[in-house]
C-alpha cells in the first residue's frame, strides 16, 4: 500500500482529490510552463488594462475604429511581423512564433507553409477571442513584456 492510499484512508480523501494528488506526484509540471501560464493571464489582463486606459472600448462590432479585441488583435498581428504589413513580407521572426504551436507544425506538414501561414493570420472565421489568445500564447514571457511596451502611447506616459 502506498503511503498516498494509506493517507486517504485515514484522513477519508476523495478519490477524485487522491487522484489530482498522485497526479502531481507522478507526472510533476514543468515550472517553466507554469511561468509562462501564470504570465499569460498577467499580461492579458494588463494589456487589456492598457488599452481600456488608452479609450478602446469593449463591444461586439469588431468593425468599429474604438474596439479593444480589434486593435488587440491587429497590433498583434504587426508586432508578429516585426511591424510590417503582411502583404510585403512575413518575416522570419513570425514563423519562428507560430512554429512554437503544434497546430501549425501539423497543418504545414500538410497543406504547406504558405497555405498554413495565410490560415494561421488571415482566417477570420476564428473568433477574434481565439486569435487572441492563440498570439499571445505564441509569445515568450520576454516578448509578452515588449509587446505590452509596444503598445503603450508615450504621450500618455508623459501626461501622467
Amino acid at each position: 500500500m502506498s503511503i498516498l492510499n494509506y493517507l486517504s484512508d485515514l484522513y477519508n480523501i476523495p478519490d477524485d482529490i487522491n487522484d489530482k494528488i498522485e497526479n502531481y506526484i507522478i507526472f510533476p509540471q514543468n515550472k517553466n510552463l507554469l511561468d509562462d501560464i501564470k504570465n499569460f493571464k498577467i499580461m492579458k489582463d494588463k494589456i487589456y488594462n492598457e488599452y481600456n486606459e488608452q479609450g478602446f472600448i469593449q463591444n461586439n462590432d469588431i468593425l468599429d475604429e474604438y474596439n479593444i479585441n480589434s486593435q488587440f488583435d491587429t497590433d498583434l498581428l504587426y508586432y508578429f511581423n516585426d511591424l510590417k504589413l503582411y502583404s510585403e513580407i512575413i518575416t522570419e521572426n513570425n514563423i519562428d512564433k507560430v512554429e512554437r504551436l503544434l497546430v501549425y507544425n501539423l497543418k504545414k506538414n500538410i497543406y504547406g507553409e504558405k497555405r498554413t501561414l495565410d490560415n494561421f493570420h488571415i482566417n477570420f472565421k476564428i473568433p477574434i477571442l481565439s486569435r487572441i489568445n492563440r498570439y499571445l500564447a505564441c509569445l515568450t514571457i520576454n516578448e509578452r513584456d515588449d509587446f505590452f511596451e509596444y503598445i503603450k502611447i508615450p504621450e500618455l506616459e508623459n501626461a501622467n
